[in-house]
């Protein structure tokens, strides 16, 4: 919530469709009272600490797979990421829960998320 209270409480209505304080389309008011910033702040707050969740959980379910994978006694299984991304969203999702946290497609949190933490251990710059 700290990080969040120091953008512009337009900024934020611009990122968070969902709270009807706003309006359908009304992210040019420059007045904002400040329990709607307050109201917008926690809704953000609350959706990154799910999509924090949601990454913790894909990220232990995933290696959860890729060991079990690797320890059958047949011939282990070569995962691609994308196969992998598969098998973990299967696991884990239903539609609601995704809903709740923004979708999985390139603009919710989570996929972004997970491409930043990847990168990161592997040395890359995002």
């Amino acid at each position: 919530k700290q990080l969040l209270s120091s953008f512009q409480p337009s900024t934020i209505a611009a990122y968070c469709s969902r709270c009807s304080c706003y309006g359908s389309n009304n992210t040019n008011n420059k007045h904002v009272s400040s329990d709607n910033h307050q109201l917008l702040t926690s809704i953000i707050s609350k959706l990154i600490l799910r999509v924090s969740h949601a990454m913790f959980a894909w990220q232990r379910t995933e290696v959860d797979i890729l060991s079990s994978t690797s320890s059958s006694r047949v011939a282990p299984v070569i995962w691609t990421r994308e196969e992998c991304d598969i098998q973990v969203y299967r696991n884990l999702f239903g539609n609601n829960v995704l809903q709740a946290i923004g979708g999985f497609d390139s603009t919710s949190l989570l996929p972004n998320a997970l491409s930043i933490a990847r990168l990161r251990n592997r040395g890359m710059s995002w």
